[in-house]
């Protein structure tokens, strides 16, 4: 249209069925002295016509729906102003069925003007054509090509001279060509809908076009046709895509919904009717707001909206509510489509169902916040919770108080009848603190048998006191179990806010060191923490960090006491007693670091230097001497450990020490596990040729029973019997008993702790074998002990 608008030569199309102008170039609407193409069509065309002409117009309209052109002079009265023209008419069918006719008027004196005129008439349409967009063919009724241009060149990759004379029929894919003369021919007596076929370009494959042929008179009275050519490729290409898109979207695991720029739906594809289990006829024109759950904030909602306005991409989790009620989550990607102005016509969302992964962040959020058996808040939670009481209480909150509790007793129910049923006495621990606490507390596991309880808002800080006496009575009755009832209590440590810590972590160390300083005390109490507590636990730490460095520079050495045979006085073996040479306290006792080393897990490397130690004075300084053996004291970590098996085999090879020169001293708590004796343990140590001595016997277990199971060659009667000989008569009752037991197994036993004549004489007379204590002989560095072994006279009896 807009080419037939730069003619000179008014050109017009009438709409038969509505008898009014459908569209009109410039020159017309100078010929029908009209102001605008809107004023044109506004008008009865027939009205602007003689009688005559209007009556010929009508029996014109029947040959244009035969398909025939015309060409003849018509009176019209443009203005009122009678005027004839010469006017060339032409039908064209619409694909809906309407038929247009299509009109060139020329008056006739501008015919007669001359050839002037009508060569600068043929000048501009050869322009026009010549620089059309779209092809352009002119074919005789044959199909003959008469004329093209450079477009239609450009599109086939033709040369104009290629062209011109052959038909246009052979330019089409050989099962097309019928099709197209049947269409030409047709076209001769009736308008025809255009055409998409493919033509062939010159450099091979074919061109998708669209045909629109128009058939007109020429000057010479032979019939001919135009026929606009039009590239579809890109058309084509586009729709093509749209089409795998829709396809796409049809198939798509994505629920997706198009609305107008008002946001009404327009569309919605199967999976978006899978997800919510509507039809795209029931959400049709409505607002996507009606699958809000209705927990959206406003502020979220109002950020959304003024995202997409203005033209931004909005990315998000929406909670939603499906056709029967059920709620489900989705990530919503929304996006503005614009035209090609730049306005915002139509949005596009599309979603993701993420219920089930939002459900399991919601379980992997609370797992990470809450213990797994007992529900109670875990530490991480725990921590969070006390970091805002600190908080607050440093601000001028109510006195707070953490309360850090430990089980009394757990251990051995967990050992002895097993992980299931320790997790059983723990939920039922976590059950009864929490039935006796208020509302606003925080009662969490911490870890094993360890809980800990937030107090807040406490009317004044001894409240904190009273939970802690009415949580021990919570504990006092038993734990009730299927065919099981067993006493459980607990140790606790109270911290106040902010008093005790400035922050969550010293206040928990801070409660922790109380909670042991009541467990030190006879456990089922409570303990407030204090300063002192806090210089004891400095004075630990500091003797932790000296003991590792005196492992690291060798500052430990051994001293050795002496073992007696009671009934001749004569030396056969010596213990190994560590010592510490610190260098600035001097000589230190092992009473005052062997507690640090256990609690702190170097007992094992110093259990593993006083091995070393031992093994080089026995084949060194102590090699000529008349020991028969020396022994070591074990902790149950080195007992248990393959390593320390290990590295004991290690000593006897590599040093030469004759296994029976070495004697391991274990406790009766090192001895036994779980009740029973470690007889893995045992069997590793018993292969090597070592003898086994039970320390500090009858302090623990005391029970014949053990001792047939286990490969010890001797008892050690624990000093604090020895003490009160021969006066008290309980520890006299005692100490016999435990010689008439040793007697009748075959076991020999040593006496510990003889300082006096008396207590030598009464063990003497009970038939003790052995015996050590500071009367027989203090302890004593490996070369003083060589020496006074040297210098000693012969045994004499007291």
């Amino acid at each position: 249209m807009a080419v037939l608008d730069l003619l000179t030569t008014p050109v017009w199309v009438f709409d038969t069925q509505r008898r009014r102008m459908w569209w009109a170039n410039r020159a017309a609407l100078t010929l029908w002295n009209a102001a605008d193409l809107d004023e044109l069509l506004a008008r009865d065309f027939a009205a602007d016509m003689s009688d005559v002409t209007a009556a010929r117009l009508r029996d014109h309209l029947r040959r244009f729906r035969a398909g025939e052109p015309l060409l003849e002079q018509w009176t019209c009265y443009p203005g009122g102003r009678p005027q004839t023209l010469e006017c060339t008419c032409s039908g064209v069918r619409l694909d809906d069925g309407r038929l247009l006719v299509l009109a060139e008027a020329r008056p006739p004196a501008a015919q007669a003007a001359g050839d002037d005129a009508a060569r600068e008439s043929e000048r501009t349409y050869r322009t026009l054509i010549e620089h059309s967009p779209a092809g352009f063919l002119l074919l005789a009724a044959n199909g003959e090509i008469r004329e093209l241009n450079a477009a239609l060149c450009d599109m086939l990759g033709h040369s104009r001279e290629s062209l011109i004379g052959r038909d246009a029929a052979e330019l089409l894919d050989p099962c097309e060509q019928a099709g197209f003369r049947a269409r030409l021919d047709a076209a001769a007596q009736e308008p025809v809908p255009a055409l998409e076929m493919s033509m062939r370009h010159g450099a091979g494959g074919s061109v998708p076009v669209q045909l629109v042929l128009a058939t007109l008179p020429d000057q010479l009275g032979a019939r001919g046709c135009f026929a606009f050519v039009t590239d579809l490729s890109e058309r084509k290409r586009v729709q093509a895509s749209l089409e795998k898109l829709s396809r796409a979207m049809e198939h798509s695991g994505s629920a997706v919904m198009i609305t107008d720029a008002d946001g009404r739906i327009e569309y919605v594809n199967p999976q978006f009717t899978r997800l919510t289990g509507y039809t795209p006829d029931e959400v049709h024109g409505r607002n996507p707001s009606m699958l809000g759950a209705g927990d959206m904030s406003p502020a979220v909602s109002a950020k959304l909206w003024r995202s997409i306005a203005a033209g931004d991409v909005w990315r998000g989790e929406v909670h939603n509510r499906r056709k029967d009620g059920s709620l489900y989550w989705t990530l919503l990607t929304i996006a503005p489509i614009k035209d090609a102005a730049g306005g915002i016509h139509r949005y596009v969302g599309v979603s993701e169902d993420v219920t089930a992964l939002k459900e399991a962040h919601e379980r992997a959020e609370k797992l990470s916040r809450y213990d797994g058996l007992t529900g109670l808040a875990n530490r991480r939670l725990f921590a969070e919770r006390l970091t805002a009481a600190v908080t607050a209480a440093r601000d001028g909150a109510p006195p707070a108080a953490l309360l850090f509790l430990d089980l009394d007793g757990f251990k051995e129910i967990n050992d002895t009848l097993g992980h299931e049923v320790g997790d059983r006495v723990l939920c039922q621990v976590a059950q009864r603190l929490g039935d006796g606490l208020r509302d606003g507390d925080t009662l969490a596991r911490l870890g094993g048998d360890e809980f800990a309880v937030l107090l807040p808002g406490l009317r004044q800080a001894e409240d904190a006191e009273a939970v802690a006496a009415k949580v021990l009575s919570l504990l006092e009755r038993p734990v009730e179990l299927p065919g099981l009832q067993r006493p459980l209590g607990a140790s606790i440590g109270i911290a106040l806010m902010p008093r005790d810590g400035a922050d969550a972590d010293q206040l928990l160390r801070n409660a922790d060191l109380a909670m042991y300083s009541a467990k030190s005390a006879g456990r089922g109490q409570y303990r407030v923490f204090s300063e002192d507590m806090h210089r004891s636990l400095s004075a630990r730490v500091q003797t932790e960090q000296e003991l590792r460095a005196a492992l690291a520079e060798d500052e430990l050495t051994l001293f050795y006491q002496p073992v007696l045979r009671l009934a001749d006085m004569t030396v056969v073996g010596a213990e190994a007693l560590v010592r510490w040479q610190h260098p600035q306290r001097g000589l230190v006792l092992p009473e005052a670091f062997i507690g640090v080393a256990e609690a702190t897990g170097l007992s094992a490397a110093l259990g593993e230097r006083v091995l070393r130690l031992a093994g080089a004075d026995l084949v060194d300084t102590l090699a000529a001497t008349p020991l028969q053996w020396i022994s070591i004291n074990v902790s149950a970590r080195q007992l248990r450990s393959a390593a320390f098996a290990r590295s004991l085999h290690g000593l006897l090879l590599t040093k030469g020490v004759t296994p029976a020169r070495l004697k391991l001293e274990l406790s009766e708590t090192t001895l036994m596990q779980n009740g029973r004796p470690d007889h893995a343990a045992l069997e590793r140590l018993g292969h090597l040729g070592v003898g086994l001595a039970v320390d500090d016997f009858g302090t623990g277990w005391s029970s014949m029973a053990y001792l047939k199971q286990v490969p010890v060659d001797s008892l050690k009667v624990d000093q604090s019997f020895v003490q009160s000989l021969p006066a008290e008569a309980n520890d006299r009752a005692i100490t016999t008993a435990v010689l008439a037991m040793a007697r009748a197994l075959g076991i020999s036993v040593i006496a510990e702790g003889i300082d006096s004549a008396e207590q030598l004489t009464f063990l003497r007379a009970l038939g003790c074998e052995y015996g050590q204590g500071f009367l027989l002989g203090r302890p004593m560095p490996a070369a003083q002990l060589a020496s006074w072994l040297a210098g000693r006279p012969a045994p004499q009896p007291p």
